[in-house]
């Protein structure tokens, strides 16, 4: 399958995304309630069978195929973040896939907000692939309706 990365000229980036639906099982009723992508499909009817293709293409990646996508790019390639769309860590197997890209990509600065903190589970992996991979910088992404004992939590971290 063809891969699915593409830039971003507004954050000066290339990126990856997912399916929103299936993706974004840590959503909180807010984020769901005020989703940007939401607009967006309304917009681009056409986001919903790329979506589909964001998912195939995610299932099958693993770092050596995104050392594939990257190699071929004549934009910088020093920074990419996974996700604009959709969420990175979704369950536990997209931890070993995110670590084989960390892994097989270290020369790349990967920018991975995600919500997968809200699992406590996913969350000390989340810990672990931080203190292990100085390439990820994995940004807990939050809103209106995160606690105060949440954000010490996550502070604290």
């Amino acid at each position: 399958m063809e891969t699915t990365i593409r830039w971003c000229k507004d954050i000066g980036m290339f990126a990856y995304d997912r399916s929103i639906p299936q993706s974004c099982v840590h959503a909180t009723a807010f984020c769901r309630a005020n989703c940007f992508n939401d607009k967006l499909y309304k917009l681009y009817p056409a986001m919903h069978d790329k979506d589909i293709r964001n998912e195939q293409y995610w299932a099958e990646i693993d770092g050596a195929k995104v050392r594939q996508d990257l190699v071929r790019r004549k934009k910088q390639t020093n920074r990419v973040r996974l996700m604009t769309r959709g969420e990175a860590f979704s369950t536990w197997v997209d931890i070993p896939k995110v670590e084989s890209i960390l892994k097989e990509n270290p020369d790349t600065l990967w920018w991975i907000p995600t919500r997968g903190w809200r699992d406590p589970l996913i969350r000390a992996e989340l810990v672990r692939l931080r203190h292990t991979y100085s390439n990820a910088k994995i940004l807990a992404s939050i809103d209106p309706t995160t606690t105060a004992e949440e954000q010490a939590s996550l502070d604290a971290e």
